[in-house]
């Protein structure tokens, strides 16, 4: 089998270039359709707004399900319920929260909805178990503007929604 250049596309992105399996890209018609007739040809998609740690995830996760049964192209209104395997799981556990968060909005952008659902399962999970200060150091880079009684009286009076 010929694996020329005709069989990867490149992806420019903003701090650098991935390659891709073409046919890995298919079934997701918005991404694949990025592709830039106006450089001279189809074999670049540009992704100037994410990183190559962004496009990496989402071509990481195209190769590893291309062989999927009934791998057909997304549609923007479909409904798409993913079981992670393990090897997604520890894929997407493996990233820091900025990284995951800039997954699922590229997913979204880019109707790579299997990828989005199991981006978001995985994003639900740690805001489940993770202490909200935390995450709000992690994704704000600071403390709260709030004094501590200030936060233990709204921790008080928002208690009835942790039980929705």
């Amino acid at each position: 089998m010929n694996r020329g250049s005709g069989d990867f596309v490149t992806i420019r992105c903003s701090d650098g270039n991935i390659r891709a399996r073409r046919s890995a890209l298919q079934p997701y018609r918005a991404l694949y359709e990025a592709r830039s007739s106006f450089s001279g040809g189809l074999n670049e998609i540009r992704l100037p707004h994410f990183p190559t740690s962004v496009a990496s995830q989402i071509v990481s996760w195209a190769e590893r399900h291309m062989n999927d049964p009934g791998r057909s192209s997304f549609e923007p209104t479909q409904q798409v319920d993913v079981t992670l395997t393990p090897e997604d799981s520890n894929q997407l556990s493996s990233l820091d929260i900025n990284t995951l968060l800039r997954v699922i909005q590229a997913s979204d952008e880019y109707i790579v909805l299997d990828l989005l659902s199991g981006a978001c399962k995985t994003v639900a999970e740690i805001f489940e178990n993770t202490d909200p200060m935390v995450l709000r150091r992690e994704l704000f880079g600071g403390e709260s503007g709030f004094s501590e009684e200030e936060e233990e009286r709204l921790r008080r009076e928002t208690e009835w929604m942790e039980e929705l």
